[in-house]
């Protein structure tokens, strides 16, 4: 039980921490083009 909560609890982390940088990045490179296009 311990070892599947602290699974979940990693998997969550990578989860977030890799989304939000491909979110950011995704984001950014809108913003970019969004302004390049302008």
């Amino acid at each position: 039980m311990i070892l599947d909560l602290g699974f979940i609890h990693l998997s969550l982390i990578l989860h977030f921490y890799f989304g939000g940088r491909l979110s950011l990045g995704y984001l950014s490179e809108q913003v970019l083009s969004t302004k390049g296009i302008l």
